[in-house]
């Protein structure tokens, strides 16, 4: 099977996959929503890394939790390694965790994760916990399916955006570096 058709077939794995367990991937989505990891809330912050970091790990991903430049705050640093084949090329997906206070408007628990007419609502859905879960279940996928890719894929989960982006400069400062980001 050349390469184009190999693709072709992990894709569809891939989107089998998600079809598959689609009503587990709403739940894991409505349990990060719950945890109100407002960026100053060390605890929650903690209890949102460490949610992150034990779906990548019950899914076989290396994982660990890393400093992530801001006091009593951890980042979340998964990666599956690649195989080293030839023009591999390495990809770090990174997105934050923490979420600003929800607002008085609100007519629900912003914390609730309830789901209406086929959408999730709750603080920090749109920024960024659809995206950090988006990117933890896909690498999360791709390790329990076995996919070899031949350059290294990293998840880096940081609880610190707001404070000028010390999560990720804190990571790149240790040396870790990609062909994309």
């Amino acid at each position: 099977m050349g390469d184009v058709e190999a693709l072709k077939s992990i894709r569809q794995e891939v989107l089998a996959r998600i079809d598959a367990d689609a009503e587990d991937f709403v739940d894991a989505f409505r349990q990060f929503v719950r945890i109100p990891s407002i960026y100053q809330d060390l605890a929650a912050l903690r209890t949102a890394s460490e949610f992150i970091a034990d779906m990548l790990t019950s899914a076989g991903v290396k994982t660990e939790l890393v400093a992530s430049g801001s006091s009593g705050k951890v980042s979340v640093l998964g990666r599956i390694p690649g195989t080293g084949r030839a023009g591999g090329r390495s990809l770090i997906l990174n997105g934050h965790m923490d979420i600003y206070p929800p607002s008085k408007a609100w007519s629900m628990d912003p914390y609730s994760g309830i789901v209406r007419q086929g959408r999730l609502y709750g603080q920090g859905t749109d920024d960024m916990k659809a995206g950090i879960l988006a990117m933890t279940l896909a690498v999360s996928c791709l390790s329990r399916m076995g996919v070899k890719l031949a350059g290294d894929l990293y998840l880096h989960a940081i609880p610190n955006h707001y404070n000028g982006g010390d999560g990720t400069r804190t990571v790149l400062d240790t040396g870790l570096r990609a062909d994309l980001y």
